[in-house]
């Protein structure tokens, strides 16, 4: 029995398809100019408004995918280099009158899936640009075909092309020799060759140290890099061996990696030569006995090189010791003075090392030892009073300094507020056996010195005594260990006054208030008073004058003093003899004319000295009588 066959009703219902759309392509545009990409932007991935939810998620019509033109449709990179990254883009114009959702499908391609963004939401009248990142690590002929969907429902492609071929990058040399040459005074030696890529395309690379190399002793600069094709670069190496590395040759090598490189290892041998260094101090070590704390002391050392070949040295930091210079090149067979400077800021026993490190050679050190000390000084005299003086008149008292400790004593002394006061020292009481220069120098308004020696012959200008009158000076005195000296403390009475003010003398390197520092207090006292009789000149200085003959008739060279009373009554004076001072030939070369006299109340009398000699020296009356009538 056969049952009855039924046969399906014609269809009749349309398709909810647009044949007409799905047949239709995007136009092919152009690819994008270099110098245009950066004013094309990059759109947001996703649709965010209710408005552009609709329109991206719409079936285009056949009109509106006519409306987008993408290209170029195939994207050909042409020649690269395994594992190198290159980047091509995909432009899409929407020419529409509504936004379009477009997405690169390229999850499944792993040679494209570094290409970022993927998806964009293209407004109206707008191009898009879509980075297509292309990265294979084997050498070999790719083409792919790339599907891309316009607002979810609209499948269309391009297509990627790339020969992918290994780099290869050549050296200019396959072994480099260093060695120190003899203008060479730095720590390093540099070597440097070219690497050269004659591919098209770029190249990245790395180098790689040889196992047990040292990367401290062996730099290449650069280390990695990408070389662009095809074109050429210096590459550095620089050897810098260590200031303790033995003498001797050392060798190793660098490989150079290159990223999508082939099979075949590109090594660079390295060779250095460090010749041995034999250096000595002359003498093993340095006993600097008593020293100032906070004042530098300088000696001098040498180094000797015993070796055949030129020594390089340097000096390993110390907290006390300063060493010039600190590095450098010792010649074979020769010597280097090195100035060592110690500074102690506190009292303590000095035992320390100064270590030089030697260039293919073992460290040599030289042992510092001394004491350091802080000065003190003291003075002889109790008091320091020249009583009453009279205006006009200079006097002076002797001043000892005593060094009571065994390092030197440096010394400032300042009387700039007290112009009347001056320090001598006479030439009698320091030695040239003991001090290089007069140890007593006068300091100038800008710190200039000058010495404060006292001397016969000294002839002072206009305006130094000027300045003298105006300022006090400034002094620095040095005073060897335990040892003193004899100075002399001129006050000269300018004005009725009264002085008494404490000795301004301070160590150099402390201050007046260091602990420890032992201090010197003495008082200056003086008294000006006015004279009954006054000098218009203190001081007559003849200059230079010609000597004149036994038997030739010239009047004799004078110059004149005023004597002024100051007295309500008539004054007897009278002038004492010139005293030369011990000077053999003065006798009888100067006089007072008149030599006495009396002064009548508030009148002056003129009195002139006259010379019958010529001798390069400066008179002057070192003695005065006078008599109340």
């Amino acid at each position: 029995m056969v049952g009855p066959e039924r046969s399906l009703r014609p269809q009749k219902d349309p398709l909810w398809l647009d044949l007409a759309a799905v047949r239709t392509r995007p136009a092919n545009r152009p690819a994008i100019p270099a110098d245009a990409l950066d004013a094309i932007p990059t759109f947001k991935d996703k649709p965010t408004t209710d408005e552009e939810q609709e329109q991206c998620t719409r079936q285009l019509s056949a009109q509106a995918v006519a409306q987008i033109a993408v290209g170029p449709r195939l994207l050909d990179l042409g020649k690269v280099s395994a594992a190198s990254k290159n980047t091509c883009y995909l432009a899409v114009t929407n020419s529409s009158m509504q936004s379009i959702h477009v997405v690169l499908a390229v999850a499944n391609l792993p040679e494209l899936k570094d290409s970022e963004p993927v998806s964009q939401v293209i407004p109206p009248n707008s191009t898009a640009k879509f980075p297509v990142v292309f990265q294979a690590s084997k050498v070999q002929h790719y083409q792919e075909t790339v599907e891309y969907v316009v607002n979810g429902c609209h499948i269309f492609t391009f297509q990627v092309r790339a020969n992918v071929v290994a780099v290869t990058l050549d050296m200019s040399e396959e072994e480099l020799f260093f060695q120190f040459g003899m203008d060479n005074w730095s720590a390093y030696v540099d070597q440097v060759f070219m690497l050269s890529n004659s591919q098209p395309f770029p190249a990245s690379y790395e180098w790689v140290m040889a196992e047990g190399g040292d990367p401290s002793v062996w730099t290449i600069t650069p280390p990695s890099g990408q070389l662009g094709g095809p074109s050429t670069e210096e590459v550095t190496v620089r050897w810098t061996p260590k200031p303790n590395a033995p003498p001797g040759e050392t060798e190793t090598s660098i490989s150079l990696e290159v990223v999508g490189g082939d099979s075949v290892v590109r090594q660079l041998r390295l060779r250095a030569l460090l010749p041995e260094g034999k250096l000595v101090f002359a003498s093993k070590a340095l006993d600097l006995g008593g020293i100032p704390v906070g004042v530098p002391q300088t000696s001098v050392v040498t180094l000797k090189n015993n070796g055949l070949h030129d020594a390089m040295f340097q000096v390993l930091p110390s907290e006390l010791v300063r060493c010039n210079p600190d590095r450098g090149r010792v010649p074979a067979g020769g010597t280097l003075d090195m100035e060592l400077t110690l500074s102690c800021m506190e009292p303590q026993s000095v035992n320390t090392q100064v270590v030089v490190e030697v260039r293919g050679g073992k460290s040599v050190k030289l042992v510092i030892k001394g004491e350091a000390v802080l000065p003190a000084v003291d003075i002889q005299e109790a008091r320091l009073d020249f009583g009453e003086v009279y205006t006009g008149v200079t006097a002076r008292i002797p001043i000892t300094i005593v060094n009571t400790t065994p390092v030197l004593a440096g010394m400032s002394v300042d009387l700039q507020a007290h112009p009347s006061f001056s320090l001598e020292l006479p030439k009698e009481n320091w030695s040239p056996d003991e001090y290089e220069d007069c140890p007593l120098v006068r300091l100038g308004r800008h710190g200039s010195a000058g010495s404060s020696r006292s001397s016969r012959r000294a002839k002072v200008t206009e305006a130094e005594e000027l300045s003298r009158l105006i300022e006090g000076a400034r002094y620095q005195l040095k005073l060897l260990p335990n040892k003193s000296l004899s100075l002399w403390l001129t006050f000269t009475a300018r004005k009725e006054a009264a002085y008494n003010f404490d000795l301004p003398i301070s160590l150099l390197g402390y201050g007046f208030s260091v602990a420890g520092v032992s201090a010197v207090n003495r008082t200056i006292t003086a008294h000006a008073v006015e004279a009954r009789l006054s000098l218009s000149k203190t001081m007559l200085d003849f200059g230079s004058q010609i000597v004149l003959r036994v038997n030739q008739v010239k009047p004799p060279y004078s110059l004149d003093v005023v004597l002024s009373s100051n007295e309500a009554a008539d004054i007897s004076w009278q002038m004492g003899l010139p005293s030369c001072e011990g000077l053999e030939g003065c006798g009888g070369v100067f006089a007072m004319e008149p030599s006495s006299g009396t002064l009548a109340k508030v009148k002056g009398l003129v009195s002139s000295t006259h010379t019958t000699g010529c001798l390069d020296m400066t008179a002057s009356s070192s003695a005065q009588q006078v008599s109340g009538g």
